[in-house]
């Protein structure tokens, strides 16, 4: 699978709308411990689907901090 220079703009002109809308969405609506499960929860899936993957996140839960926290 390829990405067209095309396809490539136009996954850079919409990524930051994206991730404002995910942080708005779910960062901000969860607190800090609720981040924490959802993170745990997430290693336990993708272990499932992919251990080569979940291996490189098993350092720890990522710092993200909800808005107005």
């Amino acid at each position: 699978m390829r990405l067209t220079p095309a396809g490539l703009a136009k996954l850079r002109a919409a990524a930051p709308d994206h991730v404002r809308e995910a942080r708005r969405l779910v960062v901000d609506a969860l607190t800090p411990q609720q981040l924490a499960a959802l993170g745990e929860a997430s290693r336990v899936v993708l272990r499932g689907i992919d251990p080569e993957a979940a291996a490189r996140f098993e350092g720890g839960p990522q710092s993200v901090t909800p808005a107005g926290a």
